[in-house]
């Protein structure tokens, strides 16, 4: 005897009602996940760029920054967009992309002995200036900029500040990161605007 029948509407429906919600948690378990992951580039990249800073200091050469106009400098030169690299705020969120790419940036990267395992999502600047130099803007009027204080240095010693800038999900929106000689942690500001120390050096 063959007992099988047909599922009825109202089965169908909860069974649609399921895969659905199913769906709504895989998918926002996976933006976590991707979120997560970029935070973590983010805070490696500006640990590396930290460690390279505080080599070139330690063997007499003072801080350098790689400035998008003036390549690799102690200039205390402000932050703009075009010192971003690999990518512009339009380009983030997209892809990833290698720091070595050729560009003076990436040639300028380079020197300063930053590195990265393999291409990345971020963009990343770096600033740095002389003793009693003021501190940077820090890319002013565009979506990324850090608008919250930076501690200040001591007036007798030189100084660098680095930035990342995230945009976790490509919807525009931007996280942005923040390492100094002046702040041995790392400053998050999220999308929303939120600040918090990670507690990461």
């Amino acid at each position: 005897m063959n007992h099988s029948r047909s599922l009825t509407v109202a089965e169908l429906l909860a069974l649609g009602v399921i895969a659905a919600g199913v769906s709504s948690v895989w998918l926002t378990r996976a933006r976590e996940t991707t979120s997560t992951t970029r935070t973590s580039e983010a805070v490696a990249m500006l640990q590396g760029i930290r460690a390279a800073e505080l080599t070139l200091e330690a063997e007499g050469k003072g801080y350098a920054g790689c400035s998008g106009a003036r390549g690799l400098n102690a200039e205390g030169l402000d932050i703009v967009e075009d010192d971003l690299h690999p990518r512009s705020l339009d380009g983030l969120g997209k892809h990833k992309t290698s720091l070595d790419d050729g560009s003076p940036l990436g040639e300028c990267f380079k020197r300063l002995g930053v590195r990265a395992d393999g291409p990345v999502f971020g963009a990343y600047a770096i600033s740095a200036g002389p003793a009693g130099a003021p501190l940077p803007k820090q890319l002013a009027g565009t979506r990324a900029a850090f608008d919250e204080p930076l501690p200040a240095p001591d007036p007798k010693e030189g100084w660098f500040v680095a930035l990342a800038v995230m945009d976790h999900d490509g919807d525009g929106q931007v996280s942005r990161y923040r390492v100094s000689s002046h702040a041995a942690d790392i400053l998050q500001v999220d999308a929303a605007g939120e600040g918090s120390s990670c507690g990461c050096r």
